[in-house]
């Protein structure tokens, strides 16, 4: 059993729905169908009947052995009224290519801590830190979820994913100077809308370390101009959808609307994105960590800013300059061209939101202020993954130690005596 939607055609043509509503004697789960002509149609019915009759958070498992399928199930179920829809994707993602090919079948009093490890080793194998943590996070949760639920006997211990050492990129100051200079002088030319448009959105990220998936949601009503900052309410992503996505009107955005407002539902209608048998949408969700952030503008910003919005209307995207978006892929190709046309090397997006961050710290401002203006849940996050000093600055700080017996307008060699 896949965790899905559990929506479906039938062989007579109608569209049947199903949702959960408790669990048999004998352990199975219990549900309840829908049936309608259009998958819109059942849909709305399933929506409608769950938001009537909640599933129950909780179901009672003690005294039982139930199938790791079934914790897959009941754990999914009761946590994805609460979970960002990318979260949902990713979690379901984890538990059909890792978890449920490796346990599925089995029991939970027969799965073993050897047997865990075995499969943790295999799964380390086979992939990265980042789908490692992945997997963890999701064991943990259903762990948690067996333990409330009554059953004591699905307990995982000694899983540990190790953080590799990957090199983490920022540009030198000699690279920045140029990146900053080829993006002011495409701003200057007579270029298209969407050159200088995708100009002033790197320039801008430059400045403000947003993230990709951030830039591409950035409206003209997201920026507060007399105020001198921006409110990043939003992040754009493609994502794996189990209906096609409602029709929302791209209207004019008017500053402090509704639809500028994080809104986990809202999905944002590209020109291609409504074409039927499409499996993904582009979705405007709320960010990283779930919050709205405001970030100040640099002052050198300002005049460039108020150029490009003047010609835009409240609901037009930045990078565009029209209601529709451009998607964090094609940003990220964008960017790539563009720093072979200066003659750069290659690197990926984020290295401006790292480059940010370092310059920031290098230059003086607080910790706890960059934290919040990078939109991170803690400072150790900031300190530990986001900066990167550089030599120059390292020995700046170093010369500030005293040292007995030397001046630093002197030559070290001839200066340095015994105290």
């Amino acid at each position: 059993m896949r965790i899905g939607e559990n929506i479906y055609k039938r062989k007579d043509g109608r569209w049947e729905a199903r949702t959960a509503i408790g669990r048999k004697k004998n352990g199975r789960l219990s549900y309840r169908s829908f049936y309608g002509r259009t998958y819109r149609e059942v849909k709305k019915k399933k929506l409608d009947y769950e938001m009537q009759n909640p599933y129950p958070a909780l179901l009672d498992l003690s005294g039982e052995n139930p199938s790791f399928r079934l914790l897959c199930a009941l754990w999914f179920a009761e946590g994805r009224q609460r979970w960002k829809h990318s979260t949902c994707v990713r979690y379901q993602s984890c538990l059909n290519r890792w978890l449920i090919p490796a346990f599925g079948s089995c029991r939970l009093s027969n799965i073993t801590q050897n047997r865990i490890t075995q499969a943790w080793k295999n799964w380390a194998n086979k992939t990265g830190t980042s789908q490692m943590n992945l997997i963890l996070a999701v064991l943990s949760g259903l762990q948690k979820y067996a333990r409330k639920a009554g059953y004591t006997g699905f307990s995982i211990q000694n899983l540990h994913a190790h953080r590799r050492q990957s090199e983490i990129t920022i540009f030198t100051e000699t690279e920045s100077g140029h990146f900053v200079k080829g993006l002011s002088g495409i701003l200057r030319n007579e270029l298209s809308q969407e050159e200088r448009g995708m100009a002033l959105g790197f320039l801008l990220t430059r400045y403000t370390g947003l993230r990709i998936g951030e830039l591409c949601a950035v409206r003209k009503a997201d920026f507060r101009m007399d105020e001198q900052y921006l409110v990043v309410s939003h992040t754009l992503q493609r994502l794996p959808v189990e209906e096609r996505p409602r029709l929302l009107k791209t209207t004019r955005v008017e500053k402090g609307s509704e639809e500028s407002q994080p809104s986990e539902r809202l999905t944002v209608v590209g020109k291609n994105n409504l074409s039927e048998g499409k499996k993904t949408a582009l979705l405007l969700t709320v960010p990283k960590n779930g919050k709205t952030r405001a970030v100040p503008l640099h002052p050198a910003l300002l005049p460039l800013l108020e150029t490009w919005l003047s010609q835009l209307q409240d609901g037009d995207f930045l990078l565009t300059g029209t209601r529709y978006p451009v998607e964090p892929r094609t940003c990220s190709n964008r960017f790539k061209r563009f720093l072979k046309d200066c003659g750069l090397r290659d690197t990926h997006f984020h290295t401006l939101r790292h480059t940010f961050a370092t310059e920031c710290v290098e230059s003086g401002v607080n910790l706890k202020v960059l934290s919040e203006i990078l939109g991170h849940s803690s400072i150790q996050i900031t300190a530990s993954r986001y900066i990167h000093l550089s030599m120059r600055y390292k020995k700046q700080q170093i010369s500030f130690l005293a040292f007995p017996g030397y001046a630093p307008s002197d030559d070290p060699s001839e200066n340095v005596k015994t105290a």
